[in-house]
């Protein structure tokens, strides 16, 4: 999907946020894929489309990792994001988890690997069509 946006900043976000997508999409397809970090891509994902469309709507870019305070802001802006929230919520649990080594290493099974590549495909379509609509 192409973002069409005036603001290289914005166009910044969404770079990183497709190569996280890329990533995340070809390393799930692997024979034993590490699940923690194709999970913690597809949360970069959510986070950095939802910035590039606070960045879009002429807000600053919160230096926070929490999609649910992220989404919230889009929330304010556009009710319509609120059909996000599940989406949200299921990433969000995989960024400290997935990020860092606790007592136990976690581990995610190839279906919600997968679930969460689905995810993330979903959320940046409907952010990249906000963000195309934000650019008229």
């Amino acid at each position: 999907m192409t973002v069409q946006h005036k603001s290289p900043l914005v166009d910044q976000w969404i770079e990183k946020a497709e190569n996280d997508l890329r990533n995340a999409t070809i390393v799930v397809r692997e024979k034993d894929p590490p699940t923690d970090t194709v999970c913690f891509h597809c949360h970069q994902v959510a986070e950095k489309y939802l910035k590039a469309y606070l960045i879009a709507r002429h807000l600053a870019s919160p230096r926070v990792h929490d999609l649910g305070y992220l989404l919230n802001q889009c929330i304010a802006l556009d009710p319509a994001f609120a059909e996000l929230e599940a989406a949200m919520a299921t990433l969000n649990g995989y960024y400290i988890e997935s990020r860092y080594p606790l007592d136990f290493p976690i581990h995610y099974s190839l279906e919600e690997a997968q679930q969460a590549v689905d995810l993330a495909h979903e959320i940046r379509g409907f952010i990249a069509e906000k963000i195309n609509t934000a650019s008229v």
